[in-house]
């Protein structure tokens, strides 16, 4: 068994086609988006809810589980085309984005799954200034790990690039974020991307990370899933050596292609990744 564990597919509703999210997910209905991922190979879903449409957990989960697939990741990217921002510098819009993401979690305690945090703390227009930003994340971090562990999941915060988002940019401050909250329901995930545009290096990251890191998304440059784009890829070699030496295991979600035969490239990605970070 390699570092990685299990293979999710980045997921939505149709309806995600209104948001012009920044990868390509899989879309689909509800009652057959599991059953399309199990047919690319993938063994379930990190799935983006729309948070004015947010969906039955039961019905979710009953149709993950007629399809053999698992729901492993809520992703909360779709807060932010929305208006959301976890870390907003108007109170009440704050208070209104936690409350909407409290929901997220809500969702994820009933199908099994834990909760991405990225994107939905907010870019450098909307997050709160510097002078009370350490103040703020303390208590955000705080209400949201305390309900996720009272839920029974946990919340991943995501290092991620300037470009998207305001705060906490590198793995050490992810890590250092997920002690001081302290909670069970709180810890970090990884991002290639982000280790390889952020980081001085890719195995800096994962060391940084002392073994937190719970999931972790997969791209080749320019968001492209792994092993399929030639003359644009990562040393994965190199990266499967860096996860092993900085003690990380766990699930990974990947996307499809942005054009080309998407359904061959998503085949011909997972076969590769499951070669290269999943087999002994």
């Amino acid at each position: 068994m390699g570092p990685v564990t299990e293979l999710l597919v980045f997921s939505s509703t149709p309806d995600v086609a209104a948001d012009n999210f920044v990868v390509p997910v899989l879309a689909a209905d509800i009652d057959v988006l599991a059953a399309r991922a199990v047919a690319l190979g993938f063994d379930g879903l990190e799935f983006l809810p729309n948070p004015h449409a947010i969906p039955d957990a039961g019905y979710l989960r009953r149709a993950a589980d007629a399809a053999g697939a698992r729901i492993g990741v809520i992703n909360s990217g779709r807060l932010r085309p929305k208006g959301y921002a976890l870390l907003h510098r108007d109170p009440a819009q704050r208070r209104t984005s936690i409350d909407v993401f409290r929901r997220y979690i809500d969702l994820a305690g009933a199908v099994g799954a834990r909760v991405g945090l990225g994107m939905a703390r907010g870019d450098s227009e909307t997050t709160v200034g510097k002078p009370d930003l350490d103040g703020v994340m303390r208590d955000v971090f705080g209400e949201i790990g305390a309900h996720a562990a009272a839920t029974g999941t946990v919340v991943m915060l995501e290092p991620a690039d300037p470009g998207y988002v305001a705060a906490i940019l590198r793995v050490a401050e992810a890590r250092d974020a997920a002690r001081a909250v302290a909670s069970p329901g709180f810890s970090i995930m990884l991002d290639t991307y982000q280790l390889d545009q952020v980081e001085d290096s890719i195995e800096d990251g994962f060391l940084a990370a002392e073994g937190l890191g719970m999931h972790i998304h997969l791209y080749d440059p320019n968001h492209w899933p792994p092993g399929v784009r030639e003359g644009r890829r990562l040393d994965w070699a190199g990266v499967r050596a860096a996860m092993e030496k900085g003690r990380f295991s766990g699930s990974a979600s990947t996307v499809l292609a942005p054009e080309g035969d998407v359904e061959a490239t998503a085949r011909a990605s997972n076969a590769f990744i499951r070669a290269a970070l999943m087999g002994a």
